[in-house]
């Protein structure tokens, strides 16, 4: 009986870690920014999903092993908090300080120079590769003027909206 409540920790855990991940990239393709905004009492829906995980497989492997069901619990919270603090400490806080620290303001890309890499057509959407921060990014593009702009020429970016870059092509003569 008190296996399957472990059990049913450890599977809930796991397919909500994955669903995560999945949703997350769905999210990320549709422009929503949901996993840094969206909490519990301040705990990021990760660290639910590893201490679920973890809590799970610990109770499972120590009741398996007909370990004393007050130990187990007192294991199984220790080791999941435990691996849930060092995820946070080790992995997950300095992921988010070097995606806010390598991020750049999208206002701050207005009148940079990008190259076309995939073909801009007039009525339709293509992609510009551009540099900042020394790091090189590409993004989603579209003609200002409803031309054609070719693989390969450089472009100027006028302005941003909902993560669509509206280009026109870059006039270098003097």
């Amino acid at each position: 009986m008190i296996s399957s409540i472990f059990l049913v920790c450890f599977l809930l855990g796991l397919v909500f870690a994955v669903l995560q991940f999945i949703l997350g990239d769905v999210f990320d393709v549709l422009g929503f920014d949901v996993g840094d905004s969206v909490s519990i009492f301040n705990i990021k829906p990760a660290l639910i999903a590893i201490f679920l995980t973890v809590f799970g497989g610990v109770g499972l492997i120590c009741s398996m092993q007909n370990i004393n069901l007050i130990i187990t619990l007192i294991m199984a919270i220790i080791t999941a908090t435990g691996v849930a603090f060092l995820v946070q400490k080790l992995v997950l806080k300095p992921l988010y300080k070097a995606q806010k620290s390598g991020a750049v303001l999208q206002q701050e890309l207005v009148g940079k120079l990008a190259e076309v890499k995939v073909t801009i057509n007039e009525d339709a959407c293509g992609s510009i590769k551009y540099t900042a921060n020394s790091n090189v990014y590409s993004a989603p593009a579209k003609s200002m003027n409803k031309e054609k702009i070719n693989i390969g020429e450089e472009v100027v970016i006028i302005k941003i909206e909902d993560n669509l870059f509206y280009v026109d092509k870059a006039d270098f003569s003097v």
